[in-house]
């Protein structure tokens, strides 16, 4: 099961947050187009998608919370395809495995999930998802992560006693 962290066919961010806002949390998303993915992986020579690879999808930042990730499949993706998303911890800690060859919504919140009450990262991590029971070749499938910024300055006292 070989994990990709290259980007070819999807804009793989950086692990910042967006430099637009200024709140300390955001979302962050990105979709997978399969199709593209694999003819741009083709056109690169590397290695084509299997059952049970997976792609870092969005690259967290340290010191950052994970209140919720959210995935929606289009429901184009290949007859027996599923997906789940997680981290390089556990590889379903968010969602578990959810058909993508059916229109749907899922979000962490309130499942039965390892993280679905959010995670923190103190180091930079990746959010990820598992491909498996068919060879992935078409559909679409959008991961969104809502984040806390849980970095920054500590605030530096100047009275005595404070």
């Amino acid at each position: 099961m070989p994990t990709y962290n290259d980007g070819h066919g999807y804009n793989l961010n950086s692990a910042a947050y967006p430099a637009h806002t200024h709140t300390r949390e955001g979302i962050m998303e990105v979709t997978l187009d399969i199709a593209a993915i694999a003819s741009a992986r083709a056109a690169a020579s590397a290695t084509a998608l299997a059952i049970g690879d997976v792609l870092e999808a969005i690259k967290l930042p340290a010191q950052c919370l994970v209140l919720a990730i959210g995935v929606e499949f289009d429901g184009a993706g290949d007859a027996g395809l599923t997906a789940a998303i997680g981290d390089d911890v556990d590889t379903a800690g968010f969602v578990a495995a959810t058909a993508a060859d059916a229109p749907s919504n899922v979000c962490s919140v309130g499942t039965l999930a390892a993280f679905a009450a959010g995670k923190y990262y103190s180091a930079a991590n990746t959010i990820d998802v598992l491909l498996e029971g068919a060879i992935p070749t078409t559909g679409n499938i959008r991961v969104w992560a809502k984040v806390v910024d849980g970095a920054g300055p500590i605030p530096v006292s100047t009275s005595p006693g404070t």
